[in-house]
């Protein structure tokens, strides 16, 4: 017991380095897109200047000279009238690459957190746990709600970005209890960037599930959680959807998890 917990110990220091890690750059990442946004907004300045200086020298209410300037004023209108719109397109385009960033980010984070405990004894002495393999289409998802995001094929936003999934979220309300889908022990509870509030069970034997996006939690770092054991209750995801991002890894690979629900 006490070789177990130091091993324990010795997991929760090694997952909270990357997060230590993402704290210090986030700061540099935000002050990044400032500037980006500022530069932005200084590339329009002069275009609407332009724009307004044209269209106060000029007189419309003649044919000739409106037939002359029409074009610029087409030209320009939209920086003029949908300038807050771009402004608003910016910002989310800005919001999504930085999303992805996170997500990809997390995606290395996970990989190489799980492997490090799928290498700890301490942590897949699998004697003790029930083999996974076997409840293959008989296991209950976390939630009951049904798939707002799929595994597998890469979903590509209206700006292009594509983000690739390891796992898929469901839908669920806050506050809603989310279950384990197996039982063994909890090797992270916490916060995981990129996957808000993050509980990962381990299995035994490479497997793995993980559940985030959660809001409270009702489980800590190594204790042992049967079949259907309330792990926490479902929150939000960081595009502010109400939703519980589900993964589940076997042989230590992204598995669908679709195929495995009942």
């Amino acid at each position: 017991m006490a070789d177990t917990t130091t091993r324990l110990d010795d997991a929760a220091a090694r997952i909270a380095e990357p997060k230590e890690e993402a704290a210090t750059q986030r700061p540099l990442v935000e002050a990044r897109l400032v500037e980006l946004q500022t530069a932005t907004s200084q590339l329009r300045a002069p275009a609407l200047q332009r724009w307004r200086s044209d269209r106060a020298g000029s007189d419309l209410s003649t044919d000739r000279i409106a037939g002359a300037t029409r074009p610029r004023a087409v030209r320009w209108a939209p920086i003029d009238d949908r300038g807050p719109g771009v402004a608003e397109v910016d910002a989310r385009r800005d919001l999504t690459v930085l999303l992805a960033g996170e997500l990809v980010a997390a995606r290395e984070r996970l990989d190489a957190t799980l492997e490090g405990l799928g290498n700890d004894g301490a942590l897949t002495a699998a004697p003790v746990a029930l083999p996974f393999g076997p409840f293959r289409g008989q296991l209950q998802a976390p939630v009951p709600g049904e798939v707002t995001v799929a595994f597998g094929s890469e979903q590509t936003s209206e700006f292009g970005t594509s983000i690739a999934r390891a796992g898929i979220e469901l839908a669920a309300m806050p506050g809603e209890p989310v279950y384990a889908i197996h039982g063994w022990t909890v090797t992270h509870a916490g916060p995981f960037e990129g996957l808000g509030t993050l509980v990962i069970i381990d299995h035994g034997d490479q497997a793995f599930s993980l559940y985030g996006y959660l809001g409270g939690l009702a489980v800590h770092t190594g204790v042992q959680v049967d079949p259907r054991t309330l792990l926490g209750t479902a929150a939000r995801s960081p595009t502010d959807n109400p939703a519980v991002y589900f993964e589940l890894r076997i042989d230590g690979r992204p598995v669908d998890p679709i195929e495995w629900f009942e």
